[in-house]
């Protein structure tokens, strides 16, 4: 075996260790999101991926546990810790199929947007999640 393939195939099984490392690390801390005691008690929780949001002034992108409370939807990403609590009351939910640009494939599922006013000021945020139209009926009721 010439001694440049043999670079490239320790160099393709590098990356596909470290991938693997990186997807199982990943798995593990949502898991850890959705044992953490502030979504606990929820009657839904799901695993959301954050898109991004609109009139905040904090980040949340990434993926973590979305969790429906009785009067507050509570969105968490375990590490670095970072939490969100959304009241129920006064809630518009859409499906939109580009809620964020650079993100629509074709055949993908609609992403779940919610909007709410806090202290006078519009907010958004908007989610990929397994089920979105469950999703949004749930919210509605």
């Amino acid at each position: 075996m010439p001694g440049w393939l043999l670079v490239l195939v320790i160099v393709a099984a590098s990356v596909a260790v470290i991938a693997g490392v990186v997807m199982l690390l990943s798995f593990l801390l949502v898991r850890r999101s959705k044992a953490d005691p502030w979504v606990q008690g929820a009657g839904f929780t799901t695993l959301a991926n954050c898109l991004g949001t609109e009139g905040m002034d904090r980040q949340m992108l990434g993926t973590g546990t979305l969790a429906v409370l009785g009067d507050e939807i509570r969105f968490l990403i375990a590490t670095p810790r970072r939490q969100l609590s959304i009241p129920r009351r006064k809630l518009s939910v859409t499906l939109e199929q580009f809620p964020n640009p650079g993100d629509y494939r074709p055949g993908d599922d609609p992403a779940i947007v919610i909007r709410w006013a806090e202290n006078k000021q519009r907010q958004a945020i908007g989610f990929k999640v397994p089920d979105p139209k469950a999703l949004k009926d749930l919210l509605l009721r």
